[in-house]
C-alpha cells in the first residue's frame, strides 16, 4: 500500500494524474534539496528560477495569442 505512494517514473505519474505519487516526490526532493551544500542550493534555485521565467514567457505569448485572435474574430463580427 505505501509502496504506490512512491513513483517508479515522475514523468509517467504526472502523465497519468497521480497526485500523491507526484507529492511525495516533491516532498522527497524538496527535503533533500534542504540537505544540499548552500552553493548547490543555490544553483539548483537558480535553474528553478530559470524555468519559472521560461514558463512565464510562453504563457505571455499564449495570452498575446489568444488576445490576437479573439479581437481579430470580433473585428470581423463587427464589420459584418
Amino acid at each position: 500500500w505505501l509502496r504506490s505512494f512512491v513513483p517508479a517514473n515522475t514523468v509517467k505519474a504526472a502523465a497519468d494524474g497521480e497526485m500523491a505519487s507526484l507529492v511525495v516526490f516533491a516532498l522527497a526532493f524538496g527535503f533533500a534539496a534542504t540537505k544540499l551544500a548552500e552553493h548547490r542550493r543555490d544553483a539548483l534555485f537558480r535553474f528553478f528560477d530559470a524555468v519559472q521565467a521560461t514558463m512565464m514567457q510562453i504563457v505571455g505569448w499564449v495570452r498575446w495569442a489568444v488576445v490576437t485572435w479573439w479581437t481579430s474574430r470580433r473585428g470581423a463580427a463587427a464589420s459584418r
